[in-house]
Parts: C-alpha cells; sequence; structure tokens
C-alpha cells in the first residue's frame, strides 16, 4: 500500500524524513498484518509478539511507548531547510521504560501512555479494538502462567527481564519473511514496527474517523502531522468516497428541499433579530 505524505512539522520518522520533505508511507495492508501474525509461533513468544503488533497496529503505539528505549546522548545531524543542508543539535534523551501491566485498562480497552514514555513528555490514553484487546488479554494470561512478576515490563522476555524494540523488530521480520514477503534488512521500512503505527492512522482516516480524534489517539503534537496522512489518501481513493456519499443522498426516501424565495422571506424577521 504505497501512500504519499509530505510532512511539515517535525520528523518523528528519523533524520531521513526533513520538514517540507515528501515520503512515500509503504504501510502494510489488514490482510498482510494478518498474515504475519499468523506465522508468529504458537508459543509463549508467539502469544506475546502477537500482542505486541496488535498494540502497533490496532492502538497505533509507538515501539519506543510499547517496549521502551535506552537512553539516547546528545548528537548532530543535518536536515533539509528551504532545499539546503543545516546542522542540527539533538538533545539527549532518557531511556524509556515503556508500558507497564498496569496501564492497561481491559475494561475501558485503554492504554495508558505516561509522560516518561510519551514523545516530547506528552502523556495520554490510547484505545485499542476488541480484536486487539483479546490478543493482550492472552499474553497477560500467559504471562501470569509463567509466573511473571506483575512489577515486568508488560512486554518483556520469558524470565520477565527487559525486551528491547531490536528483538522485538527482528521477531516481526522474521515473521514476515516466514509469510513469504520480501524483507531486507536494509530497507524494511514496509514492515518496520512504525509502519504499523502509519497503517493504524490510515485505517481510522478510511473509517471516517475526525482528524482532532486521530490526533489524540496517536500522540501527535499537532493536527498538521496528522494532516500528513490525510493527504496520502489517493485521488481514486477520494472520488470512490464521493460516488459513495452521493449514491447515500440520492437513495434517500426524503431528500431536504431547498429553500425558495418565499421560505427566504419568512425567516427575514428571525434573522434580523440574530
Amino acid at each position: 500500500m504505497h501512500l504519499q505524505a509530505t510532512k511539515r512539522s517535525a520528523p518523528e520518522h528519523g533524520p531521513g524524513w526533513s520538514r517540507g520533505q515528501t515520503l512515500t508511507l509503504d504501510v502494510p495492508s489488514p490482510e498482510e498484518v494478518a498474515k504475519i501474525a499468523a506465522h508468529f509461533n504458537r508459543g509463549s513468544t508467539g502469544i506475546r509478539n502477537r500482542a505486541l503488533l496488535a498494540v502497533l497496529y490496532r492502538a497505533g503505539l509507538r515501539i519506543s511507548e510499547a517496549v521502551g528505549a535506552p537512553p539516547r546522548p546528545a548528537r548532530s545531524e543535518t536536515r533539509m531547510k528551504k532545499g539546503e543542508r543545516v546542522p542540527v543539535e539533538r538533545a539527549a534523551c532518557p531511556a524509556k521504560p515503556g508500558l507497564r501491566l498496569s496501564d492497561y485498562d481491559p475494561a475501558a480497552r485503554t492504554l495508558r501512555i505516561r509522560a516518561e514514555n510519551a514523545k516530547g513528555g506528552r502523556p495520554r490514553v490510547a484505545r485499542i479494538d476488541a480484536q486487539g484487546a483479546s490478543e493482550l488479554s492472552l499474553w497477560i494470561e500467559r504471562r501470569a502462567r509463567l509466573g511473571i512478576p506483575k512489577t515486568a515490563p508488560l512486554f518483556c522476555q520469558l524470565d520477565g527481564s527487559p525486551w528491547t524494540r531490536q528483538a522485538a523488530a527482528e521477531a516481526v521480520r522474521h515473521a514476515a519473511v516466514n509469510a513469504g514477503f520480501e524483507v531486507k534488512r536494509d530497507d524494511g521500512r514496509r514492515f518496520n514496527l512504525h509502519s504499523f503505527r502509519h497503517a493504524h492512522a490510515v485505517t481510522l482516516i478510511r473509517a471516517g474517523m475526525r482528524p482532532d480524534l486521530i490526533m489524540q489517539q496517536l500522540g501527535h503534537a499537532n493536527l498538521a502531522i496528522t494532516t500528513a496522512y490525510i493527504r496520502s489518501i489517493s485521488s481514486e481513493e477520494v472520488g470512490e468516497a464521493l460516488d459513495a456519499a452521493f449514491a447515500k443522498v440520492t437513495a434517500s426516501p426524503a431528500p431536504p428541499t431547498l429553500l425558495g424565495l418565499e421560505d427566504l422571506e419568512a425567516l427575514e424577521p428571525a434573522l434580523a433579530v440574530a
């Protein structure tokens, strides 16, 4: 699924995507996600991996929010600005611990992203759909059977020790290869861990969710970031939606009548008061 989007705000996709640059979002389709999930093993690690995939794809979390991230030292890099590369200093970032078991509310199907995990320190509550919640519940039940302490990270190794995002990425890559997809280590954008967050955003847009609600779900700093996904929708898809919308209006048994001149005259007194 190839989509075009233009980034107009701070990049969250690495130094390769600069402000104002057009990026191809090569996101996996729902069928591809399902095929990858089916190729995780049936043991405990497979249950954990499917739960992680559900959190990334069905709740739209960043991998650093779900699994955590090691501390990042301050560094210098360059970005494109008005057609030229300019130096940029990146501040150091502390380690991110990832989700805790207590961050998940199964009754409300919500995941709490705490400030220390969230990008920019912006805490939020993300929701997950029923199928994703089912996958997550299976992992939580398996954790308990394995005797993993409740204090261990939500996504951890089977002995309760921290799980790294590098190991998670390798697990997804391995499942994608077993599912028959061609995945290159140096160019695996289609099935990298962040691509499932992209796919989540595109799914919400296609379902007709309001951009401000998508922004809240994804934890974007502003709507400009969210609308990058909206711009990714092709003109063909817009045309199909347009045809469907007008077909629905045409099929309505009682379409609204247009106001005539006499109606406008009757409304003049009320309009004058307003």
